[in-house]
């Protein structure tokens, strides 16, 4: 089993992005539009729904140390690592969704990056 992002962990996520809770939102997803789209919601609300439909959390993220991006284009992610190369293989994480990661491993990244 895979790990959902706890509240915490996308509170801390949104921070490092500087972007708010439903700018995170993939509002194209049946979930959105059956579920939330044209209702308004707080910020912990947005959380909240985010940790338990992480369907909804636009994708890729990377984490790199005090940052993060979302990674698309793929040109985003290796402007993302290309100063920090030395330090990139300990400290980038990639956050994705659970149903996500088989589709996108870090190794593709990993790849996409040193080639």
């Amino acid at each position: 089993m895979v790990d959902v992002p706890s509240e915490q962990e996308i509170k801390s996520i949104l921070k490092m992005l500087g972007i708010s809770a439903e700018q995170l939102v993939r509002k194209k997803e049946p979930v959105y539009k059956e579920n939330f789209q044209g209702k308004a919601f707080t910020e912990d609300e947005w959380v909240k729904i985010l940790h338990q439909n992480p369907i909804l959390i636009e994708r890729p993220i990377l984490v790199l140390n005090d940052k993060a991006i979302i990674g698309r284009p793929m040109e985003t992610i290796v402007e993302f690592v290309k100063p920090r190369k030395k330090r990139f293989q300990k400290n980038l994480k990639l956050v994705l969704p659970f149903h996500f990661r088989n589709i996108f491993p870090i190794l593709k990244i990993w790849v996409v990056v040193n080639s």
